[in-house]
């Protein structure tokens, strides 16, 4: 069987049943190589011009089916069954708005600066019992057509269920994007008016080119600059008080 998917997106990455072992994977593997998704990857032609397609091959004796993932229409938004059929190649998949995007691994200025963000607000943060810190990749179901991966996402101890096996259900209370040339656009943008609309009380952009961070916070369903921290501050947080990160220590050089 092969599925051909036109324009600009792909189909689901992990088990519906959200098994994420080896073995349950194994299969999508194969499908890695196939791929070829190019970064900001988008399935509708609505979005921007056709990029081109995506072949998903099934691998020969496998036991996937054609009733696995449906045929993609341009007017029907993808949704999270879908998603979890995407493979595990490294990259960065995500569903916003029945969209899929993909973005290539980030780099190591990237995760250097989000490993040592993370550290603190794990001291600060989920140390004392405030709250969990997760980092990429873990799913942040918002809902059945949004699905992302943000490079931090903070819930509170408090939110009995909002953390499942499968990922976190519904808005976190804080998500934090460390920009990329790759990405920016997307997180500056589409993931501004997204988690905005979706709940999130307040939204980390964080630029370790400029070495600054801008807090946002949401207002009547959209989000208002509150603050912007270069370098040399120390950053605090509305929606957590407990927060106060010396920010030369995460933008420092190696």
């Amino acid at each position: 069987m092969e599925l051909l998917i036109v324009g600009q997106g792909g189909a689901g990455r992990k088990l519906e049943n959200g098994d994420r072992s080896a073995a349950a994977r194994q299969p999508n593997r194969a499908l890695a190589g196939e791929t070829g998704l190019a970064p900001g990857f988008s399935r509708h032609a609505r979005d921007a011009a056709p990029l081109g397609a995506l072949r998903l091959a099934t691998p020969k004796g496998s036991h996937y089916s054609t009733s696995m993932v449906r045929e993609p229409r341009p007017d029907v938004p993808l949704t999270y069954r879908e998603y979890c059929y995407l493979p595990d190649d490294g990259r960065r998949h995500e569903l916003m708005e029945g969209d899929f995007y993909v973005n290539p691994a980030p780099s190591t200025t990237h995760q250097r600066v989000s490993r040592r963000l993370q550290f603190m607000l794990v001291e600060q943060l989920e140390t004392p019992g405030i709250a969990e810190v997760f980092d990429a990749p873990v799913d942040v179901i918002l809902s059945d057509t949004n699905v992302v991966q943000p490079d931090l996402a903070v819930v509170r101890m408090s939110r009995e269920g909002a953390v499942t096996e499968r990922g976190i259900e519904g808005p976190p209370d804080l998500i934090v994007e460390i920009l990329s040339p790759g990405s920016a656009g997307q997180d500056e943008f589409l993931k501004k008016v997204l988690y905005a609309k979706m709940g999130v009380p307040e939204y980390w952009l964080v630029d370790p080119n400029h070495g600054r961070v801008t807090v946002l916070r949401a207002q009547d369903g959209v989000y208002k600059n509150i603050a912007r921290f270069d370098r040399a501050s120390t950053l605090t947080s509305v929606e957590f008080p407990e927060i106060a990160v010396p920010l030369l220590k995460v933008f420092q050089q190696r």
